[in-house]
């Protein structure tokens, strides 16, 4: 380097020293957010909120543990509670041939309502209790593969056997509500479709012992969704109200 007149002689600066300070400069402020994570006074972000628990949700609900199957083998579905240890509910006889609606009760001893053949693939719903008195809807399908409805009812405490209510119910609509089915009155209530081929409003209402639910035709869909295996109103079909009276058993 050549020397300037009256300037001073700067040497020019190592590029390493350079980088060596930097890197020192990262290690610190690295060790001193670990010290931060660290310290007990730091609080750590809150993560993802915990689900509740049933007992924080129903602190008074009534549990009880349940045997899956029934003595004689097959799969329990239990489908209505009487109360948490006594229910309704289904499972196929030993043979695998029909379907069985039974009564468990909290010591374990079933009680069979009906036998039905799988082959007209049955289905129960709509569980009702006045009192003793426990009623449901029972669906077979033909040969043809048309549905067929029937209401029965059954003594859930007397031990006598189930006794058929009707089985002029129409096309019977159920949309996995407690007001499917009502007791009232000393009548059992339920909605249907009627078979004429009229067209109904766009939208409606229908009640049935005080049940109110929203049905829709197919251009303006409702709020209820019907069950399983049940059918819903259609657009050329009105729904109705339906009921049958009994003479309730001693």
């Amino acid at each position: 380097m050549t020397p300037t007149a009256g300037r001073p002689v700067v040497p020019a600066p190592r590029s390493g020293r350079r980088v060596v300070g930097l890197a020192g400069l990262g290690v610190a402020v690295a060790a001193a957010g670990t010290l931060l994570a660290l310290s007990p006074d730091h609080k750590q972000p809150a993560g993802p909120q915990q689900p509740r628990t049933v007992a924080e949700v129903w602190p008074d609900a009534e549990r009880a543990d349940l045997a899956g199957g029934l003595p004689d083998g097959p799969q329990y579905s239990p489908v209505y509670f009487l109360d948490a240890k006594t229910s309704l509910g289904t499972a196929p006889e030993p043979g695998g041939t029909d379907q069985r609606l039974v009564l468990r009760t909290a010591d374990g001893s079933v009680r069979e309502l009906r036998r039905l053949p799988v082959d007209g693939t049955p289905q129960f719903g709509g569980f009702v209790r006045a009192g003793d008195e426990v009623a449901w809807a029972e669906s077979v399908s033909d040969a043809d593969g048309s549905a067929r409805t029937r209401m029965w009812i059954a003594n859930v405490a007397s031990g006598g056997p189930a006794r058929m209510l009707t089985e002029d119910t129409g096309d019977v609509v159920l949309f996995n509500s407690e007001y499917d089915m009502v007791i009232a009155g000393g009548r059992l209530h339920w909605v249907s479709v009627s078979p004429r081929a009229r067209r109904p409003p766009r939208s409606g209402r229908y009640r049935s012992a005080g049940a109110r639910c929203r049905y829709a035709t197919s251009r303006a869909p409702g709020h209820c969704r019907p069950g399983r295996g049940w059918s819903a109103p259609a657009a050329d079909r009105p729904a109705r109200s339906s009921s049958a009276t009994w003479t309730p058993s001693r």
